[in-house]
C-alpha cells in the first residue's frame, strides 16, 4: 500500500470517527431541541394558566362579594340595580353582573335593558341554582347587546337561609383577549382557550375563530386527565408543539393549549450540521459552555420564578421573582414583579371593600334604627330596610320622600329638612305618626342630609302608664286609712296623706338634724325617743328597716296617742338611699281597749280562782255526808227491798251518780288548780283493762250489751292511777250512749307507742261536733235512762289528765254506727323500771 493510501486510510480512519461524533452529536442536538422546546411550550403554558387562574379567581370572589350584600340577599331591585352597576364601573375586561331569582329570570343587573331577560337556560345559573358553590360557565352570546360572553355563576341566599337565586357575571371575550394578549409570546407561538363544549373563547391562532369548534386534536387532548404535551405537524410542513392545560383541571371547565414551533427555539440543528470537523471541538466546548451558562444563567432563574408563581397562585403575593442574570431574566422577572404588585394591590383593594361592605352591612342590618340619606332636592339617596318598613311605600331612592305619603313622621318634617339645608344645624324632635311615637333626629352630611328614625312608641307608652301609676300611688296613699309619710335623704317630707296629717294634728317639715321636734317615748320602757332613734331617722342614715315599733307620741296640738311606728328605706339604681317610707298606725283606741280587756281578764281569773277553791271545798264538805247517807241507807236497804227492790235500786244508782259527780267535780277542781302530779312508772296494760272490763261488764249485760276485752301483754310508760281514771270514763261514756251492740276494749302496738282503744257501736258523734265533746260541760243529746248521770265533765277530765301526762287522744265516730276514743301512751323501756327503783 503506497504512503498517500496510508496516509488516506489514516485521514479516513481519522474523519469516520468524526463523522460519527457529528452525527451523534446531531441527533443529540436534535432530541436537545424537542425536549427545549416541549420545556418551553410548558413553561409558556403555567404563564398563560396563572393569568387565566387570576382572571377566573377574580371572578369568583367578586360572586361571593355580590352574594352576600344585603341589597341582592334582601331581593331589592333597586338597591340591587344600583350596587351591581357601581361594581361594574369599576371592574375592567367589559363585566356585567346580573341577579337572578329561582326561575332564572334576572331580577337586578348593572346593564338596566338585562332586568327580566330569561336566563335559566344558561348552564351557569342552572348550576348555581342546583347548589354549586362556584361554576365556569361556557361561551355565550349576550342577549342584550349580541356580544360573545364568558360566563361565572354562584348562589345567593336569602337572610332566611334559604336559596333566593343566583348571582352571575359575564365578561366580554374582546376583553379576555386583550388581557391574555398581554402576554408576551415567543415569535410563531400561539394560544387557545376553549369552554367544556369544545367552542373557542379566546385565540392569537390563525386557524381557529372566536365562537368556532377546536380542532380534533385539541378537542381529542382537552378530554385528558393531566396537563402534558405533544408534537405535531402543522398544514405547511412545519414540526411544533402542542402544551395543553385540560378541562378537569383547575380552573375546571375551560381548557388552555399553547403551540410552539420547533425551529422558533432552535438554529442549533443547522450550524452543527454545516460545521466542519475543524469546529468540532469548538463546538463541544461551545455545547459545554452553553450548557452551564444555560444551567447557572437560565434553569435556576426560571427554577426560582416558577416557585414565585407557584406561592402566587396559592395566594402568597407578598414574594417577589429574583431580578438577577441575563437581561432578559432580569426584564422578566421586573415584569412578574410589577404583575404581582398590581394583583397583590387588587387584591388589597378587594378585600378591603369587601370588608367595608361586610361592615356596613352589618351595621345597617343590626341597627334599629330607620336610617335615609336625602340629597340637597330632598331626594332619597339611601334607606335601610328598617326605614322602608317604617314609611310603608317601599323603595324611593331617587324619589321625594313625600312622594307616596303626604306627611311622613308627621307634617313638620319637609320644613325641619329645610332648616338643616339652610342652616346646617342639626335637628331632633319627637312626632306621633300612624298612632306610632317616632324621634328624629336630622344631621348635614355629604350628599345633603341623613336622617335617624327611631320608634318610640314602647318609651312614650311606659312613661303613660308610670305617670298614671304614680296617679294611682298617690290616690291610694291619700285614700289609706294609716298615716303615710314619704321623706328624702335629708328626712324632710315630700309627700303625706290626710290621715298621717291627723294622727300629728299636722307636720313638720325640717330634715333628720331637727328630729327633736318630734317627741315621743318607748312603749315597752317608757323612755324617751332621741332624735336618732326615730325609725324614719334609722332608715335614712343607716338603711334600717322598722316594722311595728310601738310608741306613744305627742302631737304637734299636745293630745297624746299610742302608734305603730313603721320605716322603709327607698334604695335607688345604685343602691343608695335615697329617702325612706314611714307609716304611721294610730291604735290609741285599741291599746285602750286591750288595758280594759285585761282588767276583766284578771277578774275573770280571780273569779275563776274562786270557783275552783269554792268546789274543791264543796266537794270535800259534801263526802263526809254522802259517805253517811251511804252507810244508813245500807242499814235501810234490807227493810227497803221488803216493801220494794225498785225503790232500793233506784236509790243505789242515785247515790252513785251523785258520789261520781262529787268526784268529777273534785277532779276538775283539782286539775284547775293544777294539784295533780303525775308519777311516772311502767304500767302493765293487761290487768289495768282487765279489771276495767270486769267492773263495767255487769252494767253492760243489764242494759243488754257485751263487752269484750282483748287480752295484751303490753306495757307502757305513765300514771298507772291516772290511766285508770281515763279509761274508766271512756267506758262510762261507751255503756252510756250506747244502746245495743257491744263495747271493746283493746290495745294497738305502734311504731314506739301503743294505743288504747275503746270501741262501742252507740249513738255515735256528727263530725262538727268530735272536738267540742272534750269541752268542760259539754254534752250531746242523752240516750234516754242516763240522762241524770253526768254534767258533761267525763271527757274533759280525759283530755285534761292525758294533757298533764303528756299523751293525745284520738276520737272518730260515725253517727249512728258507734264511736272510737283511744288514748296514746309511750311504750315502757328498761330506764322507766330503773327510775321507779330508784324513786
Amino acid at each position: 500500500m503506497s504512503l498517500l493510501s496510508r496516509v488516506l486510510v489514516l485521514v479516513a480512519l481519522s474523519v469516520i470517527p468524526a463523522l460519527i461524533a457529528q452525527g451523534f452529536t446531531l441527533v443529540r442536538s436534535h432530541r436537545l431541541e424537542q425536549a427545549m422546546t416541549q420545556e418551553e411550550s410548558l413553561r409558556l403554558l403555567g404563564f398563560m394558566e396563572a393569568d387565566l387562574v387570576r382572571v377566573v379567581e377574580g371572578a369568583h370572589q367578586l360572586l361571593v362579594a355580590v352574594s352576600e350584600a344585603t341589597e341582592v340577599r334582601s331581593q331589592d331591585a333597586g338597591a340591587c340595580s344600583a350596587l351591581l352597576e357601581r361594581i361594574s364601573q369599576r371592574l375592567p375586561l367589559g363585566y356585567e353582573l346580573h341577579a337572578t331569582d329561582l326561575r332564572g329570570r334576572i331580577v337586578c343587573s348593572s346593564q338596566p335593558n338585562a332586568i327580566g331577560v330569561e336566563s335559566g337556560d344558561r348552564y351557569h345559573v342552572l348550576q348555581a341554582l342546583a347548589g354549586q358553590d362556584f361554576v365556569v360557565g361556557e361561551y355565550v352570546v349576550r342577549r342584550t347587546t349580541g356580544r360573545p360572553a364568558l360566563t361565572f355563576g354562584a348562589p345567593y341566599r336569602l337572610p332566611s337561609g334559604e336559596l333566593g337565586g343566583a348571582v352571575a357575571v359575564t365578561m366580554s371575550l374582546e376583553g379576555l383577549g386583550t388581557e391574555l394578549d398581554r402576554r408576551l409570546l415567543p415569535a410563531g407561538a400561539t394560544y387557545t382557550l376553549s369552554d367544556r363544549n369544545g367552542t373557542v373563547i379566546a385565540t392569537s391562532h390563525p386557524g381557529l375563530a372566536v365562537g368556532g369548534p377546536l380542532d380534533p386534536l385539541r378537542l381529542g387532548v382537552s378530554r385528558s386527565a393531566d396537563r402534558g404535551a405533544v408534537r405535531l405537524t402543522d398544514a405547511n410542513g412545519g414540526h411544533r408543539v402542542l402544551a395543553y392545560l385540560p378541562l378537569g383541571l383547575r380552573p375546571s371547565g375551560l381548557f388552555l393549549s399553547i403551540s410552539v414551533e420547533e425551529r422558533s427555539l432552535s438554529g442549533l440543528q443547522q450550524t452543527i450540521s454545516g460545521g466542519l470537523l475543524v469546529l468540532f471541538l469548538i463546538l463541544i466546548g461551545a455545547l459545554l459552555v452553553a450548557a452551564l451558562s444555560y444551567r447557572h444563567l437560565v434553569a435556576r432563574p426560571f427554577a426560582q420564578i416558577a416557585g414565585v408563581v407557584k406561592r402566587w397562585t396559592e395566594g402568597d403575593y407578598a414574594v417577589r421573582a429574583p431580578i438577577g442574570g441575563p437581561p432578559e431574566i432580569r426584564n422578566l422577572g421586573r415584569f412578574l414583579n410589577e404583575a404581582a404588585d398590581a394583583v397583590a394591590e387588587r387584591e388589597e383593594v378587594r378585600r378591603e371593600v369587601n370588608n367595608v361592605q361586610r361592615r356596613m352591612a352589618l351595621v345597617l342590618a343590626s341597627t334599629s334604627d330607620g336610617i335615609l340619606e336625602l340629597d340637597r332636592n330632598l331626594k332619597v339617596v339611601f334607606m335601610n330596610d328598617h326605614a322602608r318598613r317604617m314609611v310603608g311605600t317601599g323603595d324611593l331612592t331617587g324619589r321625594l320622600l313625600w312622594d307616596d305619603s303626604p306627611a311622613p313622621f308627621g307634617g313638620d318634617l319637609r320644613l325641619h329638612c329645610a332648616s338643616v339645608l339652610e342652616t346646617n344645624r342639626p335637628v331632633e324632635f319627637e312626632t306621633f305618626w300612624r298612632d306610632e311615637w317616632y324621634s328624629v333626629r336630622i344631621f348635614v352630611s355629604a350628599e345633603g342630609i341623613a336622617l335617624y328614625v327611631q320608634n318610640i312608641t314602647r318609651r312614650k307608652r311606659a312613661e303613660g302608664e308610670l305617670r298614671q301609676s304614680q296617679e294611682l300611688l298617690s290616690r291610694v296613699i291619700e285614700l289609706m286609712p294609716v298615716g303615710i309619710w314619704i321623706m328624702d335623704a335629708q328626712g324632710r317630707i315630700s309627700q303625706g296623706n290626710p290621715a298621717g296629717r291627723r294622727i300629728w294634728a299636722g307636720a313638720r317639715y325640717v330634715d333628720v338634724s331637727q328630729f327633736a321636734e318630734y317627741k315621743g317615748w318607748w312603749r315597752n320602757t317608757g323612755k324617751s325617743i332621741a332624735p336618732e332613734e326615730w325609725a324614719a331617722a334609722r332608715a335614712i342614715t343607716k338603711g334600717e328597716i322598722s316594722i311595728n315599733e310601738e310608741i306613744d307620741i305627742e302631737c304637734f296640738d299636745g293630745t297624746r296617742k299610742t302608734i305603730l311606728n313603721s320605716a322603709l328605706p327607698i334604695l335607688g339604681n345604685d343602691g343608695t338611699i335615697c329617702g325612706a317610707f314611714i307609716v304611721n298606725e294610730d291604735i290609741t283606741d285599741r291599746v285602750r281597749e286591750q288595758e280594759r280587756l285585761l282588767v276583766d281578764k284578771n277578774l275573770a281569773e280571780a273569779a275563776n280562782r274562786a270557783k275552783s277553791t269554792f268546789l274543791a271545798a264543796a266537794s270535800h264538805d259534801l263526802r263526809q255526808p254522802l259517805q253517811a247517807l251511804a252507810l244508813l241507807f245500807a242499814l235501810l236497804r234490807p227493810r227497803l227491798i221488803e216493801r220494794g227492790g225498785a225503790l232500793a235500786d233506784k236509790i243505789d244508782e242515785t247515790l252513785e251518780a251523785l258520789a261520781k259527780l262529787i268526784g268529777d267535780v273534785l277532779d276538775v277542781s283539782r286539775l284547775e288548780a293544777g294539784a295533780i302530779t303525775p308519777s311516772i312508772c311502767p304500767v302493765p296494760v293487761g290487768p289495768v283493762l282487765g279489771r276495767l272490763a270486769a267492773e263495767y261488764r255487769l252494767r253492760a249485760t243489764e242494759k243488754g250489751l257485751r263487752l269484750n276485752f282483748v287480752p295484751t301483754s303490753l306495757g307502757v310508760s305513765s300514771d298507772p292511777a291516772l290511766i285508770e281514771r281515763i279509761v274508766r270514763n271512756l267506758l262510762d261514756n261507751a255503756v252510756k250512749y250506747t244502746r245495743k251492740g257491744r263495747i271493746v276494749v283493746g290495745c294497738r302496738r305502734r311504731a314506739g307507742s301503743v294505743r288504747i282503744e275503746v270501741h262501742d257501736t252507740g249513738v255515735g258523734i256528727p263530725g262538727e261536733q268530735l272536738q267540742a265533746v272534750f269541752g268542760e260541760f259539754h254534752q250531746l243529746g242523752q240516750p234516754g235512762p242516763d240522762q241524770a248521770q253526768g254534767v258533761g265533765l267525763g271527757l274533759w277530765i280525759v283530755q285534761s289528765l292525758a294533757r298533764s301526762l303528756g299523751h293525745r287522744v284520738y276520737v272518730r265516730s260515725i253517727v249512728g254506727r258507734g264511736s272510737c276514743f283511744a288514748i296514746e301512751l309511750p311504750v315502757a323501756t328498761a330506764d322507766d323500771g330503773e327510775r321507779r327503783s330508784a324513786a
